[in-house]
């Protein structure tokens, strides 16, 4: 059972760090405005400052990762699942802007 926690909590750093590091990296090379969501159109939908959605981004990622540090054995893989699926969506929208 310890070593199932220890790597759950290994994977939610890692992802952490992956999220905090990438941001900030993309930050430099990001419009003033980033594209959050693609209409159905494939138009640009809903659209924030470039500090304030990677700061949603990684504070949402912060979020899960302290959630998996302090959550019971059953529930980290669901928010490790869960922290997988915003890294995505991270890459998919900083591919999408650059």
């Amino acid at each position: 059972m310890g070593k199932f926690t220890n790597k759950s909590n290994m994977i939610a750093a890692i992802i952490l760090a992956a999220t905090c590091i990438g941001n900030l990296a993309a930050y430099f090379f990001l419009p003033d405005m980033l594209v959050m969501q693609i209409t159905a159109g494939g138009e640009a939908g809903t659209t924030m400052p470039t500090a304030i959605g990677l700061i949603v981004e990684t504070a949402i990622t912060g979020f899960l990762a302290w959630r998996v540090f302090s959550a019971p054995q059953e529930n980290k893989a669901k928010l490790i699942f869960a922290m997988c699926i915003l890294l995505a969506a991270n890459i998919f929208i900083l591919i999408y802007n650059l």
